[in-house]
This record gives C-alpha cells, structure tokens and sequence, in this order.
C-alpha cells in the first residue's frame, strides 16, 4: 500500500503530462492541410492516450479510495496531505498541529498494521 501512495503524486504527475499530449495532438489534428490519412492518425493517437489517461485514472481512484476509508481521521488527513497534495512530513506536521516525527511514526505505524 505504501508504494502505491508513493506512486501517487508520480501518477497526477504523469496524468497530467499525458492530458498536455493529448491537447496538443488534437491541436495538430485540427490544423488546415491536414489529410484524412493524417487526421485518423492523430485520431488513433487520441485514443491511445485516452486508454492511457484511463489506466493513470483508476490507479489514482484506487490510491484516494484507500485513502478515504481510512478509520483514523487523523491518519487519513495525513495521508491527504502527504500523497494527495504531495506535502513533505514537516508541512502535514504544521496542518496536524502536530511534529513531523511524531505523525510520520503514527502514519508508518498504521500502515504497518493494516498492511
């Protein structure tokens, strides 16, 4: 589980280069002098990607549902902060009202124990 949150912030990252691709391939597709060879290339290149963006979008679904079924209310905030919003552990301390130590060990400590 661990991993996959740490992927998370990769993922967004990631989604977002592939939605830049995307705009830009659409772009290219509506551009004058374009052949209708061309433009279902570009049409096949849209639908990859959107297989792709696809893909990134439910593993990114399945890393926010472990997130928000999290019993601990106070774990499941950290876990918002450090992997959603891509915190480091001294800004989710500040937000917690807590030290970086002490909500990092209670984080790696809940973890370990629901796997």
């Amino acid at each position: 589980m661990i991993k996959k949150l740490n992927d998370l912030s990769k993922l967004r990252q990631e989604l977002r280069m592939w939605q830049e691709y995307k705009r830009v391939v659409h772009q290219k597709s509506l551009e004058k002098g374009r052949t209708d060879k061309t433009a279902q290339e570009f049409v096949r290149s849209e639908e990859k990607v959107d297989e792709i963006i696809g893909k990134i979008q439910k593993t990114i679904n399945e890393c926010l549902d472990v997130i928000s079924n999290m019993d601990d209310p106070v774990i499941r905030q950290a876990c918002y902060y450090k992997w959603v919003e891509n915190k480091n552990w001294i800004q989710v301390g500040i937000k917690l009202n807590t030290s970086d130590e002490a909500i990092r060990a209670r984080v790696r400590r809940y973890l370990k124990r629901t796997g």
